[in-house]
């Protein structure tokens, strides 16, 4: 059948669900168009599947006086003029939460995972 013929289907997309995944590898991917800060993906295992999970966003807690809110962000690399990972940038955030130096040791180490409002799972970090 031809792709523009086809009806909306009514199959359920299996969802993985929220809680504990292990890194196996970190990546740094090339900054988007646009932007000086590059992306960084964590491979993770999840129990519901078999081949590794991509994550490269995060839900954070701002708070701004008494107001506290949740977001999603991308997991931006950036590095400062000493050539570090820039102490502001929210890869640094993700080491600071999950109590590690390096992103190399995040590696086989456990992050919880929470649903986004469009039921997508990110990296909790707060």
């Amino acid at each position: 059948m031809n792709e523009l013929e086809k009806p909306i289907g009514t199959a359920e997309q299996p969802r993985l669900t929220a809680g504990s995944v292990v890194i196996k590898q970190v990546t740094i991917g090339p900054p988007k168009e646009g932007s000086k800060a590059k992306i960084v993906t964590l491979h993770c295992q999840h129990p519901d599947k078999e081949e590794l999970v991509k994550f490269t966003n995060m839900k954070v807690k701002k708070v701004q006086g008494n107001n506290e809110t949740i977001s999603k962000d991308g997991i931006w690399y950036r590095e400062d003029k000493d050539g570090n990972l820039d102490k502001r940038c929210n890869a640094a955030e993700l080491l600071r939460f999950y109590q590690k130096k390096t992103l190399k040791e995040l590696e086989n180490s456990t992050v919880i995972t929470e649903l986004d409002a469009s039921g997508y799972l990110a990296v909790k970090v707060y």
